[in-house]
């Protein structure tokens, strides 16, 4: 069910949504365009101001929760599963963005272009920040992987660059070559990204993390401690 209001709440009117999915959030970024999010990927567009509703495809089952577009072509949209989707086209085409997470999200939000925050539950909060606003260059020239803090030891955070968008696969290896843990696995954007890795009941030692995008491949040995 959509229903609008044009005189501040005194009275309110249908809108054909299309749709008989649960809808959970809306985001308008002028008078006429806006956007709904729903459960089982439900998003639906409007560039009349509600009057006619259109289907778009985010490529994903998931229940979608919020939306928040910082432009007429650039948003996100969060959700079930720790889902964080963004678009550069006005919704025509959508990016799957790594969370780190499998907590549902119910918010996210943008005080400008590129850096943002999503909330979820079991105390859930996320930080985007500009890769320029950080000083580190805005796209690798090539494959980068490096730990911020070497030796590690409770929790070891791990930056990665991409020169390109590419399928991205993010793991940690031990001595011998066997894997201990995957971090990443999912359809990135280029520029760089960060994962966390919390090494419990592994014994201390050197270790690998090894990416892998594009049909490259690249490693930084970590030092595991007590």
């Amino acid at each position: 069910m959509i229903r609008a209001t044009t005189d501040g709440g005194s009275t309110w009117e249908s809108q054909p949504s299309g749709t008989t999915e649960n809808l959970r959030g809306a985001f308008f970024n002028s008078a006429s365009r806006g956007w709904i999010a729903g459960s089982r990927g439900t998003l639906l567009f409007t560039e009349d101001g509600g009057t006619t509703w259109f289907p778009r495809s985010p490529g994903t089952e998931a229940s979608l929760n919020s939306l928040h577009f910082t432009g007429p072509a650039t948003g996100w949209v969060v959700g079930s599963g720790g889902a964080i989707l963004r678009t550069e086209d006005a919704g025509l085409s959508w990016v799957a963005e790594s969370s780190l997470t499998a907590d549902e999200l119910l918010d996210v939000s943008f005080s400008v272009a590129g850096q943002g925050c999503a909330v979820g539950i079991v105390c859930t909060v996320l930080l985007r920040s500009s890769p320029v606003a950080a000083g580190i260059e805005a796209r690798p020239q090539g494959l980068a992987v490096r730990l911020l803090a070497n030796p590690a030891s409770a929790v070891a955070t791990i930056r990665f660059g991409l020169p390109e968008e590419a399928h991205v696969r993010l793991g940690i290896l031990d001595i011998l070559g066997r894997h201990v843990a995957r971090l990443v696995e999912a359809r990135l954007p280029a520029g760089w990204h960060e994962a966390r890795w919390s090494p419990r009941g592994l014994p201390p030692g050197v270790y690998l993390a090894r990416l892998e995008a594009g049909g490259a491949t690249a490693s930084s040995k970590i030092i595991l401690r007590d």
